[in-house]
C-alpha cells in the first residue's frame, strides 16, 4: 500500500535553518535559492541595453552585466555552473520593432559567464530593449 510523507519544513541537522519550505499554497522555497537538478535553469536574466548602461530587470543567479560595445555584452553569474560547456539560450526585441529581424548569439565563456552579441539582418550590432538569457547545465 502506498503512503505519503507530508512535511512543511526540512531543517538542517542542527535544526536552525529551513532547507526546503512549502507554504499552504504549494509554493516551495529552497534555502540559498539554488536547485541542484540537471533539468532546471541555472541562470536566467532579463535585461535592457537601451539606452546606455545595461540594466537587469529581473534575474536568477546573475551578479552583473559587462557592456563591451553596442550589442556585445557579458552576463556574469553569481554562482558558477559545473562546466563551461553549458547551454545558453536567448532572445531579444523591443516593444515596437519586429523581433524577427534580429539575431542573438549567446555562447558560454567560462563557468561564471556567457557572452551575447546582437545583430540586425544587415549585420550591424545593436542594443535592445528586452534581452532574455537562460542557462542550462550541470
Amino acid at each position: 500500500m502506498p503512503s505519503d510523507i507530508q512535511v512543511t519544513n526540512i531543517k538542517a541537522n542542527d535544526g536552525t535553518a529551513g532547507l526546503v519550505i512549502a507554504d499552504s499554497t504549494g509554493n516551495i522555497t529552497i534555502a540559498g535559492g539554488n536547485v541542484s537538478s540537471g533539468n532546471t535553469a541555472k541562470v536566467w536574466c532579463l535585461f535592457n541595453s537601451v539606452p546606455g548602461t545595461p540594466t537587469i530587470t529581473d534575474s536568477f543567479n546573475t551578479s552583473s552585466l559587462s557592456d563591451h560595445a553596442t550589442g556585445d555584452l557579458t552576463i556574469n553569474y553569481s554562482s558558477a555552473v559545473d562546466s563551461a560547456s553549458h547551454t545558453v539560450i536567448g532572445s531579444c526585441g523591443t516593444a515596437i520593432d519586429n523581433p524577427s529581424d534580429k539575431s542573438l548569439g549567446a555562447v558560454p565563456v567560462s563557468t561564471t559567464s556567457c557572452r551575447v552579441e546582437i545583430y540586425n539582418m544587415g549585420g550591424s550590432q545593436l542594443d535592445q530593449e528586452f534581452i532574455s538569457i537562460v542557462v542550462f547545465g550541470d
